[in-house]
């Protein structure tokens, strides 16, 4: 039986164990295996969620930028549209005082055409 204790204990690490103290060595372990991996997982989620409130919130910066970016836009588009509007205006009365000046060229070619009209006849008699 000396031989036997011997072989048994060189098997154990140099430990006698009966079954309950085995029983009790692996449900420990892996109550700590449980604990462990719980840990790990919720402290993975933590960083997760975190992470995740980061990048949401640069997403709402980066959208307030595009939004003020896009009502500085409509406001240049508006004050754009106005300018051209105003510059239509004024094509529009310098057109019509060029208008104006070509009717009175016009007139006055008129004028100058009957004055010739006229002279010619005179010299040259009603028949030319």
């Amino acid at each position: 039986m000396v031989d036997d204790t011997r072989t048994d204990i060189a098997h154990n690490g140099g430990m006698n164990m009966n079954d309950p103290q085995v029983w009790v060595l692996i449900g420990t372990f892996s109550a700590v295996l449980v604990g462990v991996l719980g840990l790990t997982t919720t402290l993975t989620l933590r960083t997760v969620r975190a992470g995740f409130e980061k990048i949401e919130a640069e997403f709402r910066a980066v959208d307030a930028t595009i939004g003020a970016v896009r009502h500085e836009m409509l406001g240049a588009v508006t004050a754009l549209k106005s300018d051209v509007s105003r510059l239509e205006g004024v094509m529009n009365a310098r057109f019509e005082t060029v208008d104006q000046r070509f009717e009175s060229v016009d007139r006055r070619l008129d004028g100058l055409d009957r004055d010739v009209t006229a002279l010619t006849r005179r010299v040259l008699g009603d028949g030319a």
